[in-house]
């Protein structure tokens, strides 16, 4: 490297290997490609014709009713399942109606309420008929058992709970009559087969107390269920025999008046 001084100004030259090397020749500007003119691209159809979209529309909701069906089956599993709660189960089938519905026509869905409506008198109907009975029953066995406590007591049972037994089958619980009304008054009622005075059974109406008395006066069949023994069959006293005293006879089916008339008549009574 030397210089030299050129109008009082020192000017650096370089030569040999301590000179920089020089500069690389500028990079020509990158020409871009060649844009091959635009072709025109295919557009997506915008248009349907109705059949088309009624095939769309048909397919799109049969797959919708598949889906749907398949959770419906799958709610009814776990309602019908053993250890779904009742609370759960009504739940469930809330949800499986609610899924129905959505694919229902307007009168599909009138008459889907319609039948719902029905569903829940008939169930409100049930629970009241099932809760009337169940009450009626209550009422019915405390009225016929304190009656066959109180007459099997007072004539003299060995058992009450053995009277009990051979009357309460043939015993129902009716409405008092006042001249063919209902009175709103309840009594016991037993259909009795008692011995007339031939000897042959016969059918009759009878309170549980003269039910009671009835069995007593046929010590052949029931005297084994009473302290004391009783006179003999319905008609068997001292009158002679096929007849009874006074002017009434044992019928079927005759009236509760008439027989207590007819009791008085053979002298059956007894004194309280």
């Amino acid at each position: 490297m030397f210089f030299f001084t050129l109008k009082g100004r020192k000017i650096n030259l370089f030569n040999g290997p301590d000179d920089p090397p020089a500069p690389p020749p500028a990079t020509p500007p990158a020409t871009p490609p060649a844009v091959p003119p635009s072709q025109p691209q295919p557009q997506p159809q915008s248009t349907y014709t109705q059949a088309q979209l009624n095939t769309m529309i048909a397919n799109e909701r049969r797959s919708l009713q598949e889906k749907l069906n398949a959770t419906t089956k799958q709610l009814e599993e776990l309602r019908d399942s053993q250890s779904t709660t009742e609370e759960q189960r009504i739940q469930l089938q809330s949800q499986i109606e609610e899924l129905q519905s959505q694919f229902q026509t307007k009168e599909q869905q009138q008459t889907a309420a319609m039948q719902k409506l029905q569903k829940k008198y008939e169930t409100d109907i049930a629970s009241h008929t099932e809760s009337t009975n169940r009450w009626r029953s209550r009422f019915e066995n405390q009225l016929m058992t304190a009656d066959f406590s109180r007459y099997a007591a007072a004539a003299d049972a060995f058992d009450v709970d053995q009277i009990a037994a051979i009357l309460r089958p043939l015993t129902k619980v009716v409405e008092r009559q006042d001249g063919g009304k209902p009175t709103g008054e309840f009594t016991s009622e037993v259909s009795f087969t008692a011995k007339g005075q031939d000897g042959k059974p016969v059918q009759l109406k009878l309170s549980i107390e003269d039910a009671i008395k009835a069995m007593k006066e046929w010590p052949e069949k029931y005297g084994n269920l009473f302290k004391t023994k009783a006179k003999g069959g319905l008609g068997e006293d001292n009158a002679p025999t096929g007849q009874s005293k006074g002017n009434l006879e044992l019928k079927p089916e005759m009236s509760m008046e008439d027989y207590l008339e007819f009791r008085k008549q053979q002298g059956l009574t007894e004194s309280a």
